[in-house]
């Protein structure tokens, strides 16, 4: 193709009104689609965010798409965040913030600026956990 083909092509003045405004309503519905697309995209990515911080790991967005580093926030020999709440709540009733502490000054590490919402995910989802009354959780 030559430049003075291409050019013609790129030649708004030789498209009719029409043809004009019926681009732009495609374009207009590609990019609704898209837009939705996104959202519901963003959407699975939260709830697998909180599924992932729920099991003890993080979310490390600085690592990289598709990199695996920085994913977790403990090494293999450190117990998951269930492991540990059953050891802090063994024999007794807390509230989730006294557990969440708790777990932290037992050595668990995380990354997780909302860490007791974490462990309040955890304690209502897992059964291993009853509910003593408001707020208040004990393991078994």
């Amino acid at each position: 193709m030559t430049k003075a083909k291409s050019k013609d092509r790129h030649d708004l003045s030789k498209i009719s009104a029409a043809e004009l405004q019926a681009e732009l309503r495609r374009r207009e519905a590609r990019v609704r689609s898209l837009l939705d697309r996104y959202r519901r995209l963003i959407e699975r990515a939260d709830a697998l965010r909180a599924e992932i911080e729920a099991s003890g790991g993080r979310v490390d967005i600085g690592s990289g798409a598709g990199s695996v580093a920085g994913v977790l926030g403990r090494t293999r020999d450190q117990p998951s965040l269930v492991q540990a709440l059953k050891t802090v709540l063994a024999g007794k009733s807390l509230t989730i913030e006294e557990a969440a502490q708790q777990v932290l000054e037992s050595g668990y590490a995380t990354g997780s600026r909302q860490f007791a919402k974490i462990v309040a995910i955890t304690l209502g989802q897992r059964p291993e956990f009853k509910r003593v009354e408001r707020g208040r959780y004990t393991a078994g």
